[in-house]
C-alpha cells in the first residue's frame, strides 16, 4: 500500500532510534556506524534548503502546466473533469518519480502529492456546486466536499505516508460531521459539540493504540493525535461555540455559557495535569497551545489588561518559569529532567539491535580492551 520502499522506511526508523541511543550513551560511534551500514537507506532526500527549493520549483512547474493546459483546453464548462485529469496526472507523476528516482521528502514528491489532493478536492467542489452560495444547498455542498476531502486525503496520506494530508484528513472528517450532522435537526445541532468531542476522542484513542506498532506511520499518527486533542478542545471553546453553534446558547442560555467558559479555561489545565501525570510531552506541549487559545478567547470578551500589558506579563512569566524549571530539572526530579530523553521501552527494533550487540561482545566480538560505549 505504501508507495515508498518499506525496507528503507523501516531502516530510517532504526537509524533514528540508533541515533538516539548514541546521543544517550547506550552505544558508541563505531556501533552506530555499523548499524547505519547494516540498514542502508537509498532514498533521495536532500537537505532542508534543497528540499524547499525543489518544492518551490515543483509548485511553479505545476502552476505553469495547469495554466498552460487551461488556456489550451479552456474548461469553463467542464472544470471538474479538468481538475480530475490534473489530479490523475500529478498522482501518476508522483508514482513515477518515487519508483524511478527514489524521491522521499525531497520537496518534489511532497508538492506533487499535495497538488494531486488539491485537484481532486477542487473537482469535488466544482461537481457539488460548492461555490453556489444558495442557503438551501450550501450545507450539502460543504458536507460532500468535506467527505471527498476525507477520502482523498486519507488515501494519499496512507499511500505516501504524508503527515500534512493526515492532519487534513482528520480536519475534513470533523468538518464533514459538522456539516452533515449538525444541520439535520435542532436537537442534533445542540449536541453537535459533544458528537465532535466523542469523535476526536475516538480518533485519539485509535491513533494512540497503533502509534507503537505502525512505526512507518509514527509521525503521521503523532500529529493526528495532536490534531485530535486540538479538535476535542475546539469543540467546546467559547469562541467556537458562539460563532459556529449559537443555537446551543439560544437553547441552554446561562448553562451553555458556564459550560463553554469552564471548558475553555479548564481543559488546558486537564491536558497539563495528564501530561505531568503520565510524563507525556505530547500532552504537555498541546496544553500550552490550548492554554494560549483559552487566554486569547478570554481576552476577546473580557478586557482585564491592555494587549501590550498582557503580552509583557505573559512573556515575563514564561521566561521566569522556563529558567526556573531548567535550573531545577538539571538534576532529575521524580522522572522529570531537562536532560535529553532517554531510550524507552517502546522501541523493539532497537532492543533487538542492542541485544545483538551484547551477544557479540559476550562471544568476543568486541576488540580487546575496548568498552564499546557500554557503561
Amino acid at each position: 500500500m505504501i508507495a515508498y520502499n518499506k525496507d528503507w522506511l523501516y531502516n530510517i526508523y532504526i537509524r533514528e532510534q540508533a541515533a538516539e541511543a548514541l546521543h544517550t550513551g547506550c552505544i558508541n560511534t563505531d556501533r552506530y556506524e555499523q548499524l547505519k551500514e547494516r540498514n542502508p537507506v537509498k532514498f533521495y532526500s536532500p537537505n532542508i534548503y534543497a528540499t524547499i527549493a525543489l518544492g518551490l520549483l515543483t509548485f511553479v512547474i505545476v502552476t505553469f502546466a495547469t495554466s498552460f493546459l487551461g488556456l489550451i483546453i479552456q474548461p469553463e464548462k467542464s472544470i471538474a473533469a479538468f481538475c480530475i485529469f490534473m489530479g490523475i496526472a500529478c498522482y501518476a507523476a508522483t508514482e513515477y518519480i518515487i519508483g524511478q528516482n527514489n524521491h522521499y521528502n525531497s520537496g518534489v514528491d511532497n508538492v506533487m502529492v499535495w497538488a494531486s489532493a488539491g485537484f481532486f478536492i477542487a473537482a469535488a467542489a466544482a461537481g457539488f456546486h460548492f461555490f453556489d452560495y444558495g442557503y438551501s444547498k450550501q450545507w450539502h455542498a460543504n458536507a460532500m466536499v468535506s467527505f471527498a476531502a476525507v477520502l482523498v486525503c486519507g488515501f494519499l496520506a496512507i499511500r505516501f505516508v504524508d503527515t500534512f494530508l493526515s492532519i487534513a484528513a482528520l480536519i475534513a472528517l470533523l468538518c464533514f460531521v459538522y456539516f452533515a450532522i449538525g444541520f439535520t435537526n435542532m436537537v442534533v445541532s445542540v449536541i453537535l459539540p459533544f458528537i465532535i468531542m466523542l469523535l476526536s476522542a475516538a480518533v485519539f484513542i485509535i491513533a494512540n493504540k497503533y502509534a507503537f506498532t505502525l512505526v512507518l506511520y509514527r509521525t503521521c499518527l503523532r500529529y493526528v493525535k495532536i490534531t485530535a486533542l486540538l479538535g476535542f478542545y475546539a469543540a467546546g471553546n467559547y469562541y467556537m461555540l458562539l460563532n459556529f453553534n449559537p443555537l446551543l446558547f439560544a437553547k441552554l442560555g446561562t448553562l451553555a455559557v458556564g459550560f463553554a467558559w469552564l471548558w475553555t479555561l479548564g481543559v488546558p489545565l486537564v491536558y497539563l495535569f495528564i501530561g505531568i501525570k503520565r510524563k507525556d510531552i505530547l500532552f504537555l506541549r498541546t496544553s500550552l497551545i490550548v492554554l494560549a487559545a483559552g487566554v486569547v478567547t478570554f481576552k476577546l470578551y473580557h478586557h482585564v489588561l491592555s494587549q501590550e500589558a498582557a503580552l509583557l506579563l505573559a512573556g515575563f512569566i514564561l521566561i521566569v518559569a522556563s529558567y526556573s524549571l531548567i535550573r531545577y530539572l538539571k538534576t532529575p526530579k521524580d522522572g522529570f529532567t531537562f536532560a535529553p530523553e532517554a531510550v524507552v521501552n517502546d522501541r523493539p527494533e532497537l532492543d533487538k539491535l542492542l541485544t545483538g550487540h551484547m551477544i557479540d561482545n559476550a562471544n568476543g566480538g568486541g576488540s580487546a580492551g575496548q568498552g564499546n560505549g557500554w557503561g
